[in-house]
């Protein structure tokens, strides 16, 4: 049985037509993978909020698992997909979705038990944005590398078509300075 699967969907957006690809996250897959991203116009990374701060088991070599925050995995796993040479003329667009379950789960338990250097107002989501913002770039070793980050809240429509709008400019923004018409 293949464990590793990668789905992907037509979506239409104001006419226009996306592709998009379903990786999820499937480092031990990448040779499989990467390839699809060669006519690719963007990277889109979707990190959710959702129990951000909270552990789960970590498989390690030799089957022994090790509890981690699920956020170093994903500034692992976004580090990875940042830096790599096939994305790395792509612009990289991370949304940190799931905003609205984060500003729960930040009442109760603050960044600080991931990021003691973490010094912003413990259940603030405006300084826990600003910060996890901060740390995602960190990730990025190229500076000039085109990195856009919306955080989002999947249930609001709105809120996604308009950041739909956004990636779909960048991209025909970068079409056109490409064939130097901009």
């Amino acid at each position: 049985m293949n464990k590793y699967v990668v789905s992907s969907c037509l979506y239409i957006c104001h006419g226009q037509i996306f592709k998009i690809v379903d990786v999820a996250g499937q480092r031990g897959a990448r040779s499989k993978w990467i390839p699809l991203f060669s006519t690719a116009n963007a990277c889109l990374f979707v990190c959710s909020y959702q129990n951000l701060i909270a552990a789960r088991n970590i498989k390690l070599r030799m089957g022994v698992c090790q509890k981690q925050l699920k956020i170093f995995d994903a500034l692992d796993l976004f580090e990875d997909v940042a830096n790599q040479q096939t994305l790395s003329k792509l612009p990289l667009i991370l949304f940190l979705n799931k905003v609205d379950l984060f500003e729960k789960e930040i009442q109760h338990t603050s960044l600080q038990r991931a990021f003691p250097q973490y010094r912003g107002v413990p259940d603030s989501l405006q300084d826990s944005i600003a910060f996890l913002k901060k740390r995602f770039m960190k990730c990025v070793k190229d500076p000039h590398r085109f990195v856009f980050i919306h955080t989002t809240c999947a249930t609001d429509q709105g809120q996604l078509l308009k950041i739909l709008d956004s990636v779909t400019d960048t991209i025909v923004k970068r079409h056109l300075s490409a064939a130097g018409l901009v």
